[in-house]
């Protein structure tokens, strides 16, 4: 197999620097798990990086796939971690076939060219994977796809009312099959990461007063829900075991309640790992859940899927 093994990354700044004074419960062990499955994925020797990320140059209904040969951007939020930055080489030819093929297999999706073909703008969704991947040792090119929004908007109450849709489903899961027959009809000779870049629940209960890391009262993340623990869970359940049914049964039903980025990612990795059956071969398929927590009132997790002819 082309892809050789994945990996589910935060992209909470909090988890950039474990030295930072006042960081919340549960940051600094972010940090060590998400460099250490970093670390993991380079011993796999990757030749080619695709990341997905929910927080990108992003379309309406559509896959965004970065068609720029360089990218730039640093981490700042709230005025902090501007210093974690990152420029990476973009594989922008497998990056413009990658389109050509969705589209053909009814993904839809657009190729973006930003600036005159100067670097294209990161920021946080991509620039926190990034780094730790960089600091782990993978350094390989990036293919670099933004989640589509919701048909309706891109507010997170939008996106993740229509993440518990069958027509989500159905896309996301094709998305991933798509991706990997692509993969394993055009990039033969490469050894291909998958890193998914997404945060779990943005709705847990917490007592954290430290602007840096609550929501801004614009967002409408003002109250907790029950639904946060039961998705992060879920997603926690199926990335330790594999099982369809944490992740397409369990988790969806939390998600519009829970509130969620990086549930389109799941879910298109899982249709990845699947191909045409409905669970992953676990004959084929292993994976380990480092890290799984929610410092503040979102949670994150670390996780790290490799096969068996890695």
């Amino acid at each position: 197999m082309v892809v050789v093994g994945a990996v589910v990354l935060p992209h909470g700044t909090m988890t950039l620097d474990p030295s930072k004074p006042g960081l919340p419960d549960g940051a600094e062990s972010l940090h060590r798990m998400s460099l250490k499955a970093c670390q993991e994925m380079s011993k796999l020797k990757p030749t080619l990086i695709v990341l997905s990320t929910p927080h990108g140059l992003c379309l309406k209904g559509r896959f965004a796939v970065y068609l720029n040969d360089k990218a730039l951007g640093n981490a700042e939020w709230n005025g902090e971690w501007k210093e974690f930055s990152v420029n990476p080489s973009l594989a922008s030819g497998t990056a413009s076939k990658l389109v050509e093929h969705w589209n053909k297999s009814g993904v839809p999706s657009e190729g973006i060219i930003a600036f005159s073909n100067t670097e294209a703008p990161l920021r946080w969704g991509e620039v926190v994977p990034l780094w730790f991947l960089e600091k782990g040792g993978c350094t390989a090119p990036v293919v670099i796809v933004t989640q589509p929004s919701a048909p309706a908007g891109s507010s997170s109450i939008e996106r993740a009312k229509f993440a518990s849709t069958d027509e989500f489903q159905r896309r996301q899961l094709l998305a991933g099959w798509e991706l990997r027959t692509f993969l394993e009809k055009e990039a033969t000779d490469e050894r291909v990461v998958i890193a998914i870049s997404g945060d779990l629940a943005h709705t847990h209960d917490h007592s954290c007063t430290d602007p840096l890391y609550i929501p801004d009262p614009r967002w409408g993340l003002d109250s907790a829900s029950p639904a946060a623990r039961l998705f992060d869970q879920a997603v926690a359940d199926w990335a330790r075991t594999l099982k369809a049914r944490f992740l397409l049964e369990d988790a969806r039903a939390a998600v519009s309640e829970a509130l969620v980025c990086g549930y389109s990612g799941f879910v298109m990795l899982h249709g990845l790992m699947c191909g045409s059956s409905q669970e992953p071969d676990l004959s084929l398929w292993t994976s380990n859940v480092l890290e799984c927590c929610a410092p503040t009132y979102f949670g994150m997790i670390a996780a790290t899927f490799s096969t068996d002819l890695s």
